[in-house]
This record gives C-alpha cells, sequence and structure tokens, in this order.
C-alpha cells in the first residue's frame, strides 16, 4: 500500500495531479482544496488512499492527515465512494464536514454535488457516533483527533452561507473564510472575506 507520495508535480487537473517520484509519475485524484494548495514551483508532498477493485486501481492524494481520515469516513458509509467523498472535500472544508455532521446539519452537507438530502441523512447518522465532541473544540474519531475545529466552526459555516446567499460558489466561500482569523466575529469573518476575494 502506498502511504505517501514526495516529488515533483508533472500536471494538475479539476479534480487530479500527477506527481513524479523516482522517475515515475503517480496520478491521484485530489480535492479543490489540496489541488488549491499545491504550489507549482515547490516540492509536492502528499497522504495517499488506493483503491483496490476488481476492474481499477486508484490513487487518492491529500495535503493534509485530517482529510485522508476524514475521507476514510465518508467513504464507509453505505452509497459514499471514493469519488463522492472527493466531491464533499471539494465542497466543503474538513471542520465544515464534522461539524456538520456532529451537529446533524443536512443542509449544509447536501450542499456538495450529488449528495441530496436522503443521503446527507445517512452520512450524519452513520459517522455522529465516529465523530465525537471533545471539549467543544475538537473533534475525534477511533483512530484518534481528526482535526482542529474550535468554536470557528459554527461561525464559519454561518459566515459561509451568508457568502453563498450573496452568490459565491462554496469552495470559494470556504477558502475566503479559511484565511480569517478564529478571533473574528460573523460579521467581521464576513467583511474579511469579501475584502480578500476582491483583491
Amino acid at each position: 500500500m502506498i502511504y505517501s507520495l514526495r516529488g515533483t508535480l508533472l500536471e494538475k487537473g479539476d479534480n487530479f495531479c500527477v506527481i513524479e517520484c523516482a522517475n515515475v509519475g503517480y496520478k491521484c485524484h485530489a480535492s479543490l482544496n489540496t489541488l488549491s494548495s499545491i504550489d507549482d514551483s515547490k516540492e509536492v508532498f502528499l497522504y495517499t488512499y488506493m483503491a483496490l477493485r476488481e476492474d481499477s486501481c486508484e490513487l487518492f492524494g491529500f495535503k493534509e492527515k485530517d482529510e485522508l481520515e476524514l475521507f476514510k469516513l465518508l467513504t464507509g458509509v453505505s452509497g459514499v465512494g471514493p469519488k463522492m467523498a472527493m466531491a464533499i472535500l471539494s465542497t466543503l472544508s474538513v471542520g465544515s464536514v464534522i461539524s456538520a455532521i456532529a451537529q446533524e446539519d443536512i443542509k449544509t452537507l447536501s450542499q456538495s454535488p450529488g449528495v441530496g438530502k436522503k443521503l446527507a441523512s445517512r452520512i450524519a447518522l452513520e459517522l455522529r457516533d465516529k465523530v465525537a465532541s471533545k471539549d467543544g473544540s475538537s473533534f475525534k474519531t477511533d483512530s484518534g483527533k481528526i482535526g482542529q475545529v474550535a468554536a470557528k466552526s459554527s461561525k464559519e459555516a454561518e459566515a459561509r452561507e451568508a457568502l453563498m446567499a450573496l452568490g459565491y460558489p462554496a469552495l470559494v466561500a470556504s477558502d475566503a473564510i479559511a484565511g480569517c482569523s478564529p478571533d473574528l466575529s460573523v460579521e467581521e469573518m464576513i467583511k474579511q472575506a469579501l475584502k480578500s476575494m476582491a483583491r
């Protein structure tokens, strides 16, 4: 099993990248969040997950370990395959997905393409016990802590919804809000996000 890749970026598409390691190019399916974090001019490091089936062998790449762990949880849900999990992680940040599952926020989960309310409800139902609240500031799974999503998570969700109501795509809104300080109020997050997107 390939645990990770470190090498040079050869190509980057809408939902994949090709990393050259020891003269071999590995095609990795990746979320928009991971792809947007890859710098073309620098060495690339990705955690990986290999999906083996009778008729295919696909590699999925993740910039952060938290994203990989959440991907594994999502693909464990009935009806959620690797590509569906990637669509969810491309639409929402890791913290937003965890927060939505913990709070059973079906509206947020169903923002991803192909995820209807029925599937979103199943995701929340099957994963809410695996994604447990810890001290109100972080979440953990059976394999340990999966990500820091402090009080900022609920504020992020509220600010993101406000930006989406203004017509911004979910990923654009999430990226803009991700750069905001956790100490800001929802209103201040929205203002800062609008300024960053206007640059």
